[in-house]
């Protein structure tokens, strides 16, 4: 009886850090850009990892005028998985940071954005009508993320008030999260999780890291 419950209990451990390692590698696809080359203002060099999307853009010391993504907090979160990866593309004969793999970026971050879609159309026990609404509130939630990382960039730059930007990064996460819990009621929440937590992660470095002087600093 102690072995089966043992058994039980090892397996429902395994299950939770398989979820847990899935939500953490969607995360990454989510949130980090492998085409940019990361430069750290602090340490005054670029760094062997890839580029968070809410990166604030930095002028890197060189003789010529270079504006690029800095290294932040997401770079200390995502940097076991930066290596590894890194790693089986340079065994694969990929260049590190490369433009021509600008496809298979795109086609992670599509197949990790629209995680809620598929969770919408795969469930088979709902009526059309409800799959029809969570449907359209996972491409809600799709729209608010990229509109996120957008509405950063332009506030960094000036563009769109801070008070403004702030108050509309707030009200369309907590929009976003309703929907997200709109769609997770149907069971589907192991593939909302990511990017809940992408969502989330993002307002909060949009309002502690703004504002900015300068959005070159």
């Amino acid at each position: 009886m102690q072995l089966q419950r043992f058994r039980h209990l090892a397996a429902r451990a395994s299950r939770i850090l398989i979820l847990m390692f899935f939500w953490y590698v969607s995360c990454y696809f989510l949130m980090m850009d492998w085409r940019v080359l990361p430069y750290d203002p602090i340490r005054h060099e670029y760094t062997g990892e890839s580029c968070y999307y809410l990166a604030p853009m930095v002028r890197a010391s060189s003789q010529f005028t270079i504006i690029t993504g800095s290294a932040c907090w997401a770079n200390s979160f995502f940097r076991p998985l930066d290596l590894s990866l890194y790693r089986a593309k340079a065994a694969m004969g990929f260049r590190v940071f490369s433009q021509s793999l600008w496809p298979v970026l795109l086609l992670a971050l599509g197949l990790n954005l629209l995680l809620p879609f598929f969770s919408a159309i795969l469930r088979s026990a709902q009526s059309l009508r409800n799959r029809g609404v969570q449907v359209f509130l996972s491409l809600v939630v799709v729209g608010w993320y990229c509109g996120l990382i957008v509405l950063y960039h332009l506030i960094r730059n000036g563009i769109v008030n801070i008070f403004l930007g702030k108050s509309l990064a707030l009200t369309g996460t907590v929009v976003a999260l309703a929907a997200i819990y709109w769609i997770a009621r149907a069971r589907s929440y192991k593939l909302v999780v990511p990017l809940a937590i992408a969502t989330v992660l993002g307002t909060i470095w949009l309002i502690v890291s703004l504002p900015c002087a300068w959005p070159y600093m």
